[in-house]
């Protein structure tokens, strides 16, 4: 159990850590003390009660705060053992000595081993939750990122057991950045006639698509789950996309879920500006591409990019982008894709450690402002379609 304290006051000082410990035999209990200077650890001190165990035992020691910028204290107990139990009471640090230890009332132990019933009602449902929760990507390129094992033209067999482990239970497919240069009917046919392209525009790095769709649709038999595709909307064509719909209708697993896109709003470098789209544009492309896929299979479901930035996340590079997309395309959106992966990320490599630590926890409370966010532009923009339209994170 760990405090990360801010040591500003403290820092060139020294100061006092202390606190009361007891275990059981077998086990030691451990008061430590760290200190963290300019994002590097420094020196690591230590308390226990080793010698008096069964009692408690009063332990304390200075320890000097080094003199940066930028410095915290990390303030932690702990244990060694496998086993047993361990107490910790007023722990502290101070300026100056400590406190004259107080008597200790005696350590009430239970007479055998500490037991906890739990119980649950397995028939009352919170909430539930949909099979699609968890996914990952997988591209095309460089044989499916090697879990296509090219040398004995197979899916690597130890892959794809570790992949059904893991509970993937949806794939995304043919990638994130790639998919708006992949052109699917490329990716199938026999493989040794499938001809080597390159990955993306100006890239020189290039591979055959060995992994195409039949492939991906055989992982996800292999694994118990399902694929959804991302069209090519930033260099091909709804025509394109209506025909991958058609040649999937029929296979197994069924391929119900469909992304226009990737991340079109991106303009920030070579790659991205050479498909970049404004919203409008956008919004117009999609219609196209839904309406042309629709036509093939009336049954699947059609996500449209986009996001709202949030902190230092700020990947949306058009302000207007959501109120452009769900204002001129709501009704053909059955959902609203975006890409703010929601997990704790710094973008400064010279954040502080205590800057780090705190944005850790602030990261839930900005995750629940950006769906509200998210939600309401929807009710707002695309009034008649708010109680239709999901919010889909897929990258």
């Amino acid at each position: 159990v760990s405090q990360v304290i801010s040591a500003t006051q403290y820092r060139g000082r020294t100061v006092t850590f202390s606190g009361y410990l007891s275990s059981t035999p077998g086990t030691t209990g451990y008061i430590g003390l760290l200190s963290i200077a300019n994002g590097r650890p420094g020196n690591l001190a230590m308390l226990s009660n080793q010698g008096g165990e069964n009692d408690w035992i009063f332990r304390s020691a200075q320890y000097k705060v080094p003199n940066g910028s930028e410095v915290s204290l990390v303030l932690f107990a702990s244990t060694d053992g496998t086993g047993g139990e361990a107490w910790f009471d007023d722990v502290a640090v101070t300026f100056g000595a400590p406190d004259a230890p107080r008597q200790a009332a005696p350590v009430e132990r239970a007479a055998g081993p500490m037991e906890v019933a739990i119980t649950v009602d397995a028939g009352r449902a919170i909430r539930p939750i949909p099979a699609t929760l968890f996914g990952a990507m997988v591209e095309w390129r460089w044989n499916g990122n090697f879990i296509w094992d090219e040398a004995a033209d197979r899916l690597d067999p130890r892959l794809v057991e570790l992949t059904r482990d893991l509970g993937v239970t949806l794939l995304r497919y043919p990638g994130g950045v790639y998919s708006d240069y992949y052109f699917w009917k490329q990716g199938v046919g026999p493989r040794s006639r499938r001809p080597v392209v390159k990955h993306e525009i100006g890239s020189q790095d290039e591979s055959r698509p060995n992994f195409g769709t039949d492939e991906v649709l055989d992982l996800a038999r292999r694994i118990g789950g399902e694929v959804m595709i991302t069209v090519n909307a930033g260099s091909g064509t709804a025509e394109e996309a209506a025909q991958w719909v058609r040649y999937v209708k029929d296979k197994q697993p069924a391929v119900r879920i469909w992304e226009v896109g990737n991340e079109l709003y991106l303009n920030d470098s070579v790659f991205a500006k050479a498909i970049s789209v404004d919203p409008r544009t956008y919004a117009r492309r999609f219609v196209q591409f839904a309406r042309a896929m629709r036509r093939e299979n009336g049954d699947i479901r059609i996500a449209a990019i986009g996001g709202s930035n949030y902190g230092r996340y700020n990947i949306v590079m058009y302000k207007d982008w959501n109120r452009t997309l769900l204002t001129e395309a709501g009704d053909e959106i059955d959902l609203l894709a975006v890409h703010n992966s929601y997990a704790p990320v710094v973008l400064d490599d010279s954040a502080d450690f205590d800057t780090v630590y705190r944005a850790l926890f602030a990261a839930p409370t900005l995750m629940r402002e950006n769906f509200r966010t998210l939600a309401d532009e929807i009710r707002r923009y695309a009034p008649s379609r708010a109680s239709h339209i999901r919010l889909a994170v897929t990258e």
